[in-house]
């Protein structure tokens, strides 16, 4: 490439009037030694489509003629690498020899009157000094002279080089996810198809990719799940949101697993993608915890029956020696002859009696080996016949408040559960009150 001197350039400004670096550059080339001739005699079709390539901000490189001579503008010779600044008023089969046959095409078709477009479009360039791969985005058309007919062709240069390597870069690590994850990843669509899946379906469920993808997923999916599975793909189908629903799926063994979906839309209307996480170890833990905690009632309610023992003893007796001592004298009145008043001694023993009756059913009630039977119930009297019971239980330290309300209606409840309620309230308030306290027992209309 050969510059003119500043006395050369006389006129030429006002030809080529572009600011900017590569506008300067095209201004001080001798044309006279290519085929375009000095500036001054190019055709108004020429220099029009110079001014308007130097003056883009997008990489366009102009290649004028049957040998295709090179006038590009700033953003492309930053494109261009090294190879700038000789690329420019150079035929564009020299400027770039390793690509020559895809030039070749293109002034072919360019000059015919075609066009081309290319996206990520890949080709190996030497652009500073050694071989790399580019990515482009290229656009080819023709450009006219001044008879109509094509002259040139306008080529409109977008490296994606960074798009595309990072683009193939989470390509691969999709692959990687898709192949490693432990969860079952899928595509279907709303007819009840799989169209893809990952091989920890196989690895859970024990199917066979080509059986998964060739029967309807409803087939392996549990009976009493199905509607409620359909409902929410329905749903997530018309609000176009994710949504997530718990469903079992058949195994390849005959079990059936406990699964946890996560399903979104795809655009199109007719697909969504499913993440399915098996929920099998999660559901044992829950069980684990669940008989952990029926273990801790269990035993809290062992302590509870330890703690009432010392006072049900107590109760025991002092009715069985209300009992005996009565049936003692009775024995004793009926040595001696005398039997006036020996119903005194049966009533009371008959009394003492039905107590302990009473408490054996409190005991059976809190141990829950007693049916529910509710029956009209005066709360009031209930309460006043345990509130000695109570008060053992509780301690000295704490102070028992019972207020009964007068004309109580009568409550329909099982009067052996209703004490046992009690019991185990007072017991926890107890509990919460190491310091004692007052616990006050109140019955109310409502």
């Amino acid at each position: 490439m050969i510059l003119n001197n500043d006395t050369n350039l006389a006129g030429v400004a006002d030809l080529i009037p572009v600011p900017g670096e590569l506008a300067d550059m095209v201004r001080r080339v001798d044309w006279a030694g290519t085929p375009l001739g000095p500036i001054q005699t190019w055709p108004q079709s020429l220099r029009s489509a110079v001014n308007f390539v130097l003056g883009s901000q997008t990489a366009i490189v102009m290649l004028w003629g049957e040998e295709g001579v090179m006038i590009y503008n700033d953003a492309y010779s930053q494109f261009a690498g090294k190879r700038h600044p000789q690329l420019l008023g150079s035929p564009v089969r020299d400027g770039w020899p390793e690509v020559a046959d895809f030039n070749d095409n293109v002034m072919k078709v360019g000059l015919s009157g075609g066009s081309l477009f290319y996206r990520d479009h890949e080709l190996t360039l030497y652009r500073n000094g050694e071989a790399g791969q580019v990515w482009m985005d290229l656009s080819y058309s023709p450009l006219y002279d001044e008879c109509g007919k094509p002259a040139g062709v306008i080529a409109i240069v977008v490296e994606t080089t960074d798009r595309v390597l990072a683009d193939r870069v989470a390509a691969a690590e999709r692959e990687q996810l898709w192949t490693l994850s432990q969860d079952m990843l899928g595509r279907a669509d709303y007819d009840g198809n799989m169209t893809a899946v990952n091989p920890a379906w196989t690895t859970i469920l024990g199917w066979s990719d080509e059986k998964i993808l060739s029967d309807p997923y409803a087939d392996i999916m549990h009976p009493e799940d199905v509607d409620i599975t359909l409902a929410a793909l329905q749903e997530m189908g018309e609000t176009l949101q994710p949504t997530r629903f718990e469903n079992r799926i058949l195994t390849a063994d005959g079990e059936w697993k406990p699964i946890g979906w996560t399903v979104t839309p795809e655009p199109d209307g007719v697909h969504f993608i499913a993440v399915g996480r098996d929920l099998s170890a999660d559901k044992q833990r829950e069980r684990e915890l669940q008989d952990a905690q029926d273990a801790l009632r269990h035993s809290q309610k062992m302590e509870a029956v330890g703690q009432l023992t010392g006072g049900i003893a107590h109760d025991f007796n002092n009715l069985l020696t209300g009992i005996s001592g009565n049936l003692e004298l009775l024995e004793l009145r009926l040595e001696q002859g005398r039997t006036t008043g020996l119903e005194r001694y049966i009533s009371v023993a008959q009394e003492a009696s039905r107590r302990a009756a009473a408490l054996t059913q409190r005991l059976l009630a809190f141990s829950r080996r007693q049916t529910l039977d509710p029956k009209p119930t005066d709360a009031n009297r209930l309460i006043s016949g345990m509130e000695e019971l109570v008060r053992r239980t509780i301690g000295p330290t704490i102070t028992l408040e019972v207020v009964g309300a007068g004309g109580l209606w009568l409550t329909r409840v099982d009067p052996s559960q209703l004490e046992n309620a009690l019991l185990n309230l007072t017991i926890n308030a107890r509990d919460a009150m190491a310091n004692g306290g007052r616990i006050t027992i109140e019955t109310a209309n409502k």
